[in-house]
């Protein structure tokens, strides 16, 4: 293969690195599910791990979820034209593996193209959050898709979404849900209820820099929407459900 970089983009040469990763697991007899949520791609019987592929770095700096999460590289070395497996210092598969040869990479990137993933991730607890409210909400309204954000790290801004396209809705609820490292799942709850009869009146924020850049023009203030609109928040899902559904009766 030419020293020409073979992925279309950054996401196309994750994707690589994970199936790599999960193909090495299971040849080593290591128990491993594919996650691809909070923070990490992999769970393994005793460690979180997000996999890192790269072609220049053989440890990863930018360590978002330390401690909980651990950065292991799948390193591309172009010159040799070969594959490694980097875990980094905390990762269990260190002592046994670090530096481990996957192999060539014309073999291994023609495999991949071939095979992709063998098996979906595992099932998406934030997922079944929207199917169960979904389920139970009245179908008269006119509800945008549930919009949701997970608090696992310190957000900067507001989300790209909200207000978005809100027009062709009665309206549009957005869960901004905790997430609890210590017990490793989803924690408290808290529904925002937007309706597109109030929206012109509900508080503004300005729009990073590179939301302009993508072309958006207005974002919600979340917490002065909070202070001036809080009867609109809910941490009781079947409350919101009841007033939501008390619309169409």
């Amino acid at each position: 293969m030419s020293k020409k970089n073979p992925f279309e983009n950054n996401s196309q040469q994750g994707e690589f690195g994970e199936y790599l990763y999960i193909k090495f697991c299971k040849k080593n007899n290591i128990d491993c599910n594919r996650v691809n949520k909070f923070g990490r791609d992999i769970d393994l019987a005793n460690a979180k791990i997000d996999v890192k592929t790269s072609r220049t770095k053989k440890n990863w700096s930018d360590k978002k979820y330390k401690p909980y999460v651990k950065y292991d590289v799948i390193f591309i070395d172009r010159d040799s034209d070969s594959v490694y497996l980097y875990p980094e210092k905390d990762s269990p598969l260190r002592k046994d593996f670090y530096g481990h040869r996957l192999g060539e990479l014309t073999d291994l990137y023609d495999e991949w193209k071939t095979n992709q993933y063998e098996e979906k991730a595992t099932l998406d607890p934030i997922e079944q959050e929207r199917k169960e409210f979904l389920q139970r909400v009245s179908k008269k309204l006119r509800l945008r898709p549930l919009l949701y954000r997970v608090d696992t790290h310190k957000w900067i801004g507001y989300p790209d979404n909200i207000p978005g396209s809100w027009e062709k809705y009665d309206a549009t609820i957005f869960l901004r849900i905790k997430f609890d490292w210590e017990k490793d799942k989803i924690g408290e709850i808290k529904y925002y209820l937007f309706l597109s009869h109030e929206m012109d009146l509900y508080p503004d924020a300005k729009p990073t820099k590179r939301q302009r850049k993508k072309g958006i023009k207005r974002i919600i203030d979340l917490e002065e929407f909070e202070k001036t609109f809080p009867r609109n928040i809910f941490t009781n899902r079947d409350i919101l459900i009841s007033d939501i559904n008390s619309m169409q009766s």
